[in-house]
């Protein structure tokens, strides 16, 4: 569940989302660019490609662990030892 889906009659969270990661962005331009201006492009953009991929895949096991800590159905034989560890029966 995020916030957007908890606010579903107004727009008011989804711009806050947008105006922030705009905001964000103006501020660490700067220092972006400084960074592809002293490493070699290519070492860096391997970087930011594998940083990338480490944070969705995080990202996407937060949020399935999030969703089945929340389901109320029955947790498959694999994730119900998991959900166990952390004090969900």
């Amino acid at each position: 569940m995020t916030v957007i889906e908890i606010f579903e009659d107004t727009l008011a969270p989804a711009s806050l989302v947008g105006l922030m990661s705009k905001l964000v962005g103006l501020a660490c331009s700067g220092h972006v660019g400084g960074l592809i201006d002293r490493t070699p492009r290519l070492k860096f953009v391997r970087a930011l490609i594998a940083i990338h991929k480490v944070s969705g895949e995080c990202v996407g096991w937060a949020e399935l662990i999030v969703s089945l800590w929340r389901s109320s159905t029955t947790c498959s034989f694999f994730v119900s030892p998991l959900l166990q560890l952390w004090g969900r029966p």
